[in-house]
């Protein structure tokens, strides 16, 4: 017997959410792990004369989650993430994402083996991202989120890999906090988003027929080496400040993500004793809205077909 691996995977937006897009691209992240765990509430029912714990079980509702976790190769995701797109130029190209109140539903295909089957999740929405940048390491992003059905192909696609190679994270950025740049400082940086969704049922169906958007939500944290008191000071001074992170993937290929509204309780300062650098945790709680502005090669974030 051999054991199966994923080997390659691959999505496509749909126009009618639900309805698989067969014009399939190359998955936008080098995927290092993913799960999808379709899931039935079991429901169960006892008699009182018995003892019997079940006496009776029932297919309950199902739902179709799912979660991927790889090295970025392109920004594309933070399309599925956030929803709103404008895109202008030409090559490069800048798209400028915001929150949106509609998701894009995407078809999406994990073929393991050689071609000996696929996961097939279609209706997905992306719920949440966590996104993390640590100096001399390859950036990571996992994201998770909800499916109307999910499907075995033992037919699958071929998908195609992205040829772009994933990059160091080094000190190629600038992390701006209430006016004052840290370039080359800024050791680490993470974003955790949600969309809170949630799975909508109709009266007669086990699976879900709609997936619910909720509140949105942005956390982030940083840990810098400052020059100076000021960052310790934003406890203090109580005031709203803005964030604005470049990050720079190569030359013509960037992403800024720009906080307006931010605030933090408890700066950590940290100073290790024989003359070892002073580093600053950051966390920090977002008020209102963010927003990103990708600049790259690709001409479209999006494919609904």
């Amino acid at each position: 017997m051999v054991l199966l691996d994923l080997r390659e995977a691959q999505f496509g937006e749909e126009s009618d959410k639900g309805v698989e897009n067969a014009s399939y691209q190359p998955y936008p992240i080098r995927i290092s792990s993913f799960s999808a765990a379709p899931e039935n509430e079991m429901l169960n029912f006892s008699a009182i004369e018995t003892r019997n714990l079940n006496d009776e079980l029932f297919h309950g509702k199902e739902s179709f989650p799912w979660e991927v976790k790889g090295a970025l190769q392109n920004w594309t995701w933070l399309y599925w993430a956030m929803g709103g797109l404008n895109t202008s130029g030409s090559d490069p190209y800048t798209h400028a994402l915001t929150i949106a109140n509609t998701l894009p539903a995407l078809s999406q295909e994990f073929v393991y083996g050689n071609g000996d089957f696929s996961i097939k999740l279609l209706g997905s929405e992306v719920d949440a991202f966590d996104l993390t940048f640590i100096s001399g390491e390859v950036p990571e992003v996992t994201l998770s989120g909800f499916a109307l059905s999910g499907s075995i192909d033992e037919t699958p696609g071929t998908p195609a890999q992205l040829a772009t190679v994933p990059f160091e994270y080094h000190q190629t950025s600038t992390l701006t906090i209430d006016s004052v740049a840290y370039k080359a400082l800024c050791e680490r940086a993470q974003y955790q988003y949600k969309n809170n969704l949630q799975a909508g049922y109709g009266l007669s169906s086990r699976a879900p027929t709609e997936i619910i958007p909720g509140s949105q939500e942005l956390v982030s944290s940083y840990v810098l080496r400052p020059a100076d008191e000021d960052l310790f000071d934003l406890r203090n001074d109580y005031a709203d400040f803005a964030i604005s992170h470049v990050i720079t993937r190569a030359v013509n290929d960037t992403l800024t993500i720009t906080i307006p509204n931010a605030k933090t309780g408890k700066p950590n300062t940290t100073s290790p004793g024989g003359g070892g650098p002073w580093k600053q945790a950051l966390p920090v709680k977002i008020k209102g809205t963010w927003s990103a502005s990708a600049e790259d090669s690709v001409a479209l974030y999006t494919n609904p077909g």
